[in-house]
């Protein structure tokens, strides 16, 4: 059994540690930030929405099926008119300095939550996250997100710690707020206001009419949220994309698989490489702080995530990748105070000589997490990178050429007079207008790859190639039609 989580230890890291931890994370979001890759379609989707649009018109629908927080939107807005929108760098300024002030903000949390040594854990794998670095140089709200999740959770933890009337309800405030700055950030509110609920709902009228007051304060704008905007932003590819993130009451013997493998999911994508055990971690230091009797505080870093779950159980919000970024925040504290706790229970069991074994749990984590982060330094993920595929092709190509391409609008951006000679699917071979085509893609999965090579055999039936482009991720073929086409496509 998992022993009660002790007092905290005498030791504590060096006062330079974690400092230097915090810069470690902010470097690693600069760098992938200053390698400047290229904007992907959903990025220049949103940017075109932010360019041509007003406020009033952000709480309506969104052109070309996105969707963001008005109050992000206008944020992009004011930044762009400021500083203009010819560097990607630019707009994507918000997202890097939320995710260098979620560094920071993180450490804080973190000290009020756990032990010396575990807050160092916990700040190492969320500096050293790849996930964290690639969407602090990102045009889309995920980083903004995990800000938010940070500040709510803070200061839900300050209103457990003080039961103070005040801030809950500055707690409220700003949560109101917040919902128009960050969907998640009513997930995050409704979890940690349930867990507080045990310390407001009191036979003391003052405390439980506060407690009822700051949650209609946060309803009320989420409700004319949920009307004016979420249901304006919501597209039939929306649910036909999403389908899948939520859970299918057809089929009621899978429900328990399905949150398994959505919280395996969730492992996964928080730390791709290492999360296998995170989320076992998580469960370990959620069990320890229930046992050790601090079980409002362990609601309040794992409401959210019931929240999350429940919405997907309703089919009101996938359960799904980047959309459940902000859960980083609970799982890395709750990972790291599983590993404090197994710390404990292994110290109280070894002999002094084996002592180090009750480090491995937490030394696996953190270098785990600092293998990923040097891994990301030197080859950064990224999702495609259009902008030297569009100039390559644009440099090749002859008057005419048609170029097909998973995603036309990195083409449309970063190639306009292309117009629509940049398609996104291959029609039957004989409906090909001219002589000339190219196929391209950028895109680093291998799923896609095998698309790819199949597409250019089936070309090959009827065309010649004539050049190619391929460096890193991106590849180009331009193709010439030797034979007359036949009324087949790739499938």
């Amino acid at each position: 059994m998992i022993a009660p989580m002790a007092r905290p230890a005498r030791s504590s890291p060096p006062a330079w540690f974690l400092p230097l931890i915090v810069m470690v994370g902010i470097s690693l979001r600069l760098i992938q930030w200053i390698w400047d890759k290229s904007y992907f379609h959903d990025e220049i989707s949103l940017l075109w929405n932010i360019r041509g649009k007003s406020f009033a018109q952000y709480l309506g629908p969104l052109d070309r099926n996105q969707s963001a927080p008005p109050f992000f939107m206008e944020i992009e807005k004011w930044v762009c008119l400021l500083f203009g929108t010819d560097s990607e760098r630019i707009a994507r300024l918000p997202a890097l300095i939320a995710s260098c002030a979620t560094m920071v903000w993180f450490v804080f949390l973190a000290r009020r939550v756990l032990r010396p040594w575990e807050v160092a854990l916990a700040a190492c794998l969320l500096a050293c996250s790849e996930k964290m670095s690639y969407f602090a140089a990102m045009l889309k709200p995920y980083a903004v997100d995990v800000l938010v999740a940070v500040a709510l959770t803070w200061m839900a933890v300050e209103v457990d710690r003080t039961r103070s009337i005040v801030r809950w309800l500055v707690l409220c405030a700003v949560a109101a707020a917040a919902v128009w700055l960050s969907y998640p950030a009513i997930l995050v509110f409704a979890g940690v206001s349930a867990a507080l609920s045990v310390r407001f709902l009191a036979p003391r009228l003052p405390r439980s009419a506060a407690y009822i007051l700051g949650n209609i304060l946060v309803a009320i704008p989420f409700f004319l949220l949920m009307h004016w905007v979420e249901s304006a932003q919501h597209t039939d590819l929306m649910n036909e994309y999403w389908g899948n993130n939520f859970l299918d009451f057809s089929k009621p013997a899978r429900v328990p698989l399905w949150y398994l493998t959505s919280l395996y999911k969730l492992d996964k994508y928080e730390m791709d490489g290492g999360g296998f055990y995170l989320v076992p971690l998580a469960a370990v230091g959620l069990i320890a702080m229930v046992r050790s009797g601090r079980c409002v505080l362990a609601a309040i870093l794992v409401g959210p995530l019931f929240m999350h779950l429940l919405a997907a159980t309703l089919h009101h919000y996938p359960f799904e990748g980047r959309l459940t970024l902000y859960l980083i925040v609970s799982v890395f504290i709750l990972a790291a105070a599983g590993a404090g706790a197994i710390y404990d229970w292994l110290a109280r069991r070894l002999k002094s000589a084996s002592i180090a074994l009750a480090m491995f749990p937490g030394a696996l984590l953190a270098l785990a997490a600092a293998g990923i982060a040097i891994h990301n330094v030197i080859r950064p993920y990224v999702f495609s990178d259009y902008r030297p595929l569009v100039k390559a092709v644009r440099a090749r190509a002859e008057p005419g050429d048609v170029v097909y391409a998973p995603y036309t609008v990195e083409f449309q951006y970063y190639w306009p007079e292309i117009g629509d000679r940049a398609r996104g699917y291959v029609p039957y071979a004989d409906r090909i207008p001219g002589r000339r085509f190219w196929l391209v893609w950028s895109h680093p999965r291998p799923e896609d790859l095998r698309d790819l090579q199949a597409m250019r055999r089936w070309a090959a039936t009827f065309a010649a190639e004539r050049g190619s482009y391929v460096a890193g991720d991106n590849y180009a073929y331009v193709y010439e039609m030797t034979s007359r086409p036949p009324h087949t496509r790739w499938q």
